[in-house]
């Protein structure tokens, strides 16, 4: 089990939970310093519209959706000391959960791909 795996599984927060702490995370001011600063937030957009469109969908998938919250739980927790520091740790998180669950990612953005183009 590596440091992600601890990382996850030490998280307890619920979808709602998560949903509601980004949408407080991002309404701070965010300075976005670096390029892998950005490329983490395009991935907790990505997860939180993931976790917000599960209501409407029915996805049965339960380990990806609990893993995209505590990902977005843990995103959305106090800053640390060194900040620099806590972004590339929460950007490591975010490419693991996302290398980790890539089929169920891709899946969805090709349903979401469907349902627009039927509209």
């Amino acid at each position: 089990m590596n440091k992600f795996e601890n990382i996850l599984q030490n998280q307890v927060c619920t979808v709602e939970e998560a949903i509601s702490k980004y949408k407080a995370f991002r309404k701070s001011k965010i300075i976005i310093t670096t390029e892998f600063i950005k490329n983490l937030y395009y991935y907790a957009d990505l997860f939180y519209k993931i976790l917000t469109s599960t209501k409407y969908l029915n996805i049965s998938n339960e380990e990806p959706i609990k893993d995209l919250a505590k990902a977005l739980c843990y995103i959305s927790s106090p800053r640390k000391r060194f900040p620099i520091l806590g972004y590339i740790e929460d950007y490591r998180l975010v490419k693991y959960v996302f290398r980790k669950h890539r089929d169920f990612i891709d899946s969805y953005l090709e349903t979401n791909k469907l349902l627009l183009n039927a509209f």
